[in-house]
């Protein structure tokens, strides 16, 4: 049996939001046929508990035990890479990069990676309060020269809800005009580019939920970096598998 690069997805963290990670790599990949899309085991492991509620309670350990059966399932799959479209699970996962040892596109990294190409400077974070609280994003912004702003307790607030809300099944587009005025009021203190750093968030700003006056907000989506990198990584080993059979 011939051995194939398979992409592992670590999903279920949320579900929506797995999904939409995995359209984004059809829709990045050049593909004319079937057989042209990247092989990807997905794995909606929903049985993880919440992240930030762990965090909060302290109970690391706990958190990655289940997280350590989640990636065993992979593995046991025989997957040749990893990606984990879920922000605030890094915080553990980086607790395990010595044991991954399988090329692993980290959401943080990719994201800080494209901001550092794109020449910004600064940024307002939009994430769920355990994803500001570990610092994720700040510790390699810093390392970059780049400056994160964060939302105060209020507008916060809104942005943790509407997170909680879409995992609880209410409909992304619901929560897009109330975002959208945040954005607008933060805008004009920390300027126009915004992380989208929760996972649930992209899926209420995708083209069809938001409002026309957007083009002066720069809206920035990890997944869709990380995504690009997948894409350019599955790329290279057909090229380089062509080479060898030549």
């Amino acid at each position: 049996m011939t051995t194939r690069p398979l992409l592992g997805i670590l999903g279920g963290m949320g579900p929506e939001a797995a999904v939409y990670f995995y359209q984004l790599i059809l829709k990045k990949t050049a593909a004319k046929c079937d057989q042209d899309h990247i092989p990807t085991l997905n794995y909606q492991a929903t049985f993880l508990p919440d992240r930030v509620e762990m965090i909060n309670a302290g109970k690391n350990d706990e958190f990655l035990v289940e997280l350590r059966c989640a990636l065993a399932t992979l593995y046991k799959a025989n997957i040749s890479c990893l990606a984990v479209p879920c922000n605030t699970v890094h915080y553990f996962l980086n607790q395990l990069r010595d044991e991954i040892t399988l090329p692993f596109f980290h959401l943080i990294d990719g994201c800080i990676e494209h901001l550092v190409n794109q020449n910004i400077k600064s940024a307002t974070l939009l994430s769920t309060i355990g994803t500001i609280q570990t610092r994720l994003y700040h510790e390699g912004a810093e390392k970059k020269g780049i400056t994160l702003h964060v939302p105060d307790s209020d507008d916060q607030f809104q942005v943790s809800n509407a997170i909680k809300k879409i995992k609880g099944g209410q409909p992304a587009e619901d929560f897009a005009t109330k975002l959208q005025l945040i954005l607008e009021r933060l805008a004009q203190t920390n300027g126009p580019n915004f992380i989208l750093g929760c996972t649930e968030l992209p899926l209420i700003f995708q083209q069809k939920n938001r409002p026309d006056n957007h083009d002066h907000l720069r809206l920035i989506d990890p997944m869709e970096a990380i995504a690009e990198q997948v894409c350019e990584h599955f790329k290279q080993a057909e090229l380089t598998r062509k080479e060898i059979k030549a």
